[in-house]
């Protein structure tokens, strides 16, 4: 039986608790057994119930502390991945739960910590929860904190809370690329909102490249005097309804958000593809009275088009060849955590065996892994965390595809999984998930992502009689 978390403390007495390894899958560890299945679930199948005696848990506590400097600012606890449910506290105060093995779960700390002074973070992970109907996969099913866990703030006043990036090219003598940035940005204090409204908060942007690797080099940086596409440009800034991003439970107030918009045409572009893998750094900057940096984010960019013309797939205008892998995230020793070295040497092995495209099979696999494949170079098939093979063993096959009390927890795993990870150049085709069947709750994945993001096209293997 798990422990209670005690108020004030958390898990009472941890004295006799082994140290654990985070990121690691605790089976790897020596706690509990690892399980391997092809497509049936290791329990049994009755969704949404998860049979309680199989269903181990794993506890863990750390000390946590926030710096002393990170005054008027929203602090927020990520944990990138979780298999397959938690729920943590801080100081034996309930902070969240969250379900989804391979995504993000992300928590405004704020008013849990005081600045400089010392916390205790607990978790209570779950082996199982009724998420794990949809993560039937063809693989080894392990559990526990399985991606890095992390602090990270942002002003309270306007900050960057989301961008996108969309590149059009036009291939001819000279190429060029239509360039369209959008930002939005958010203040949770009155003051940040009266200052945007005032127009004396500015945001700037800044494209750098175009670079690539060198030799010996591990990261596609821009070198000392990088060449500037553009530099400084202001978005302009537009208003949107405070009511819609009101922030449940803060003491702040419904949260101020605006957005921005730039559009730039750049000629004689080097294009991205995955033997030429060119990229251009995007630098955002938020800029208060007088000049005064507040806040700032930055991605790389590949300038590359995706389409289906005339039955065929072309990037840039070009029809590819597309020679792909599906990989796993797995390593024997830590599970299902990755590294950069160990991602590194994947990549530089499916480069030597003449692959040129990976599928992230069958979820989305850490942010770090896209960064290298753009850099690196494979066209990379995005997957949701979505599959229901398990229940054509005891259930009709579309039990849950077509079940509308499902639709939500569907489209949860598909929509987190493209507003993550949109800017990536190396992402040329969104998969809504693999062999769970086909209904209505499949068109609703496919009709919301046709809308956010139509730059590029949709696979989907239902497996089984509907496909």
């Amino acid at each position: 039986m798990a422990p209670d978390v005690q108020p004030s403390v958390g898990f009472a007495d941890t004295s006799s608790w082994d140290e654990i390894p985070v990121p690691y899958s605790w089976e790897c560890a020596g706690y509990g057994q690892a399980i391997y299945t092809n497509f049936v679930y290791p329990f049994k199948c009755d969704p949404p119930a998860i049979p309680s005696g199989c269903n181990h848990v794993g506890c863990y506590q750390t000390p946590l502390s926030v710096p002393a400097d990170w005054d008027q600012r929203r602090i927020f606890l990520s944990f990138e991945g979780v298999s397959a449910a938690f729920h943590c506290w801080i100081d034996g105060q309930f902070v969240g739960y969250s379900q989804d093995s391979f995504l993000p779960a992300e928590f405004d700390i704020t008013r849990f910590v005081r600045l400089g002074a010392q916390h205790t973070l607990s978790v209570r992970v779950y082996r199982y929860c009724d998420g794990s109907y949809l993560e039937s996969q063809d693989m080894w099913w392990l559990s526990g904190i399985q991606r890095d866990v992390m602090l990270y703030s942002k002003p309270e006043a306007a900050h960057v809370w989301d961008y996108k990036v969309v590149t059009e090219v036009t291939c001819g003598e000279v190429p060029e690329a239509a360039v369209s940035v959008q930002v939005q940005l958010q203040s949770f204090s009155a003051a940040g909102g009266e200052q945007l409204s005032k127009k004396k908060t500015h945001v700037k942007a800044t494209l750098l490249g175009p670079h690539a690797l060198e030799p010996g080099d591990t990261a596609a940086v821009p070198p000392e005097g990088c060449a500037v596409a553009f530099k400084d440009v202001e978005l302009p800034l537009v208003q949107l309804s405070e009511a819609l991003y009101a922030q449940p439970g803060s003491k702040a107030g419904p949260a101020s958000m605006w957005v921005g918009e730039l559009k730039q045409t750049l000629k004689g572009v080097k294009t991205w593809t995955a033997d030429t893998p060119w990229l251009y750094t995007l630098v955002l900057v938020v800029e208060g009275e007088g000049g005064k940096i507040e806040d700032a984010e930055v991605c790389r960019v590949g300038m590359r088009t995706v389409a289906i013309t005339g039955g065929e797939l072309k990037v840039n205008g070009e029809v590819i060849e597309v020679r792909g892998v599906n990989r796993h995230e797995f390593d024997d020793t830590t599970g299902k955590y990755c590294d950069r070295e160990t991602m590194v040497r994947d990549i530089t092995l499916m480069k030597q065996l003449n692959f040129n495209a990976v599928r992230a099979s069958h979820y989305p696999n850490r942010s770090l892994w896209y960064d290298l494949c753009s850099a690196y170079g494979l066209w990379v098939v995005d997957e949701a965390n979505i599959e229901t093979h398990g229940l054509v063993a005891f259930k009709p096959e579309d039990l849950l595809a077509v079940d509308p009390s499902w639709r939500r927890t569907f489209l949860d795993r598909m929509t987190r999984m493209v507003l993550r990870d949109r800017n990536h150049a190396c992402i040329i085709i969104w998969s809504l998930g693999n062999e769970s069947s086909y209904g209505p709750n499949i068109e609703a994945l496919a009709d919301w992502t046709r809308l956010v993001d139509p730059t590029r096209p949709l696979q989907y293997e239902s497996g089984g009689g509907a496909s």
